[in-house]
């Protein structure tokens, strides 16, 4: 019962109430000999310590959940412990260590056929691989992860992968490369992920551009400035409109985006949408977001200040980020794009 109030309580963004309620059932678990609960519970720890940006504690807690479900032969629960272990390294930049975790990971989820891990896991190795410059490889992966999501019916995970094949495939496959970038949108489209879809379009202009191709990069960048505009996404625009004059061959260029930009939103997520949650009247984890935000700043994030100025009210995206280093901006920006989506579907 312990567990299932961390679960709730996790799932209600109140990281707090969680671990208190996770450390009790710890404590349980431990007491009665039941070394699946307290595999299972160490595992949820690990994750709101993931999640509060304590990557030793997170790593702490998975390596004692790992060994348990090892003992107990819990081959599920000892894979997915090792993808959650090589997303810690991952965002460490242990890319060796990222990738050996992945690999063992992706063995247990093939041997108890549960595909949608093995899929998980092989877009993540992908990751790492495309992060690495191994093209050949991420591709691999990336195709073996897509053949899997659809498979099972994952639409996100599908789009995900079709729009990160169809930049790898610019230059090798143009016709095919559009080709994936149009399944792409139509799988956004279908779930409603507005924001992907100019991101994907946005993100496909951006590698053309990159290569010098301008006058191909036009019509993407103005279909993803329609989309940001038509959502009421506005501080997206003013970048969309630089984009768009530098492939008509004016103004200068902007900055590129961070290679780790999308990862970076990808793992922050559950806070973001938090932070955009108080911004839109729902106080109730602004004190765990503020005790969050306040770790991260002892990290060297700069979030703070920005996400207080957006609970205040202000949305003026260039006046929020003016400051803040690329990978900060990333995460500002997707809360300004949540709260946007929002706004305009309770309008």
């Amino acid at each position: 019962m312990l567990q299932a109030i961390g679960d709730v309580q996790q799932f209600r963004d109140d990281r707090d109430g969680a671990l208190g309620s996770y450390q009790q059932a710890l404590a349980l678990f431990r007491e009665i000999g039941a070394k699946l609960g307290e595999a299972n519970v160490l595992k949820a720890i690990g994750d709101v310590q993931q999640f509060r940006d304590d990557r030793d504690g997170a790593l702490g807690s998975y390596q004692q959940a790992l060994a348990l479900f090892r003992e107990m032969g819990a081959k599920l629960g000892e894979a997915n412990v090792l993808k959650a272990i090589g997303d810690v390294q991952q965002f460490r930049d242990d890319r060796d260590g990222a990738l050996g975790s992945y690999q063992q990971a992706l063995a247990l989820f093939r041997e108890i056929g549960a595909k949608l891990g093995e899929a998980n896991v092989l877009k993540a190795i992908g990751d790492v691989q495309q992060f690495r410059k191994d093209t050949n490889g991420a591709l691999g992966s990336y195709q073996q992860a897509l053949a899997l999501f659809r498979e099972i019916g994952d639409r996100l995970g599908e789009a995900n992968v079709l729009a990160a094949l169809s930049r790898f495939m610019i230059d090798s496959d143009p016709p095919q490369s559009q080709a994936l970038l149009q399944q792409a949108l139509t799988l956004r489209e279908a779930i409603d992920d507005a924001y992907s879809m100019g991101a994907d379009l946005g993100n496909y202009g951006i590698a053309l551009l990159q290569r010098g191709r301008g006058a191909e990069a036009l019509p993407y960048l103005e279909r993803a400035r329609a989309i940001f505009a038509a959502r009421g996404i506005q501080h997206l625009l003013p970048q969309m409109d630089a984009l768009i004059a530098q492939a008509r061959g004016s103004g200068a260029a902007p900055a590129g985006p961070d290679p780790d930009s999308a990862q970076i939103i990808q793992r922050f997520l559950p806070l973001l949408v938090a932070i955009a949650r108080v911004a839109l009247g729902d106080d109730g984890p602004r004190a765990a977001i503020e005790q969050a935000l306040a770790q991260l700043e002892a990290k060297g994030w700069r979030l703070s200040a920005a996400v207080a100025r957006i609970w205040a009210g202000e949305r003026e995206r260039d006046a929020l980020v003016a400051g803040l280093d690329a990978q900060d901006t990333a995460l500002i920006d997707r809360v300004l794009a949540l709260v946007a989506e929002r706004e305009r579907g309770e309008r």
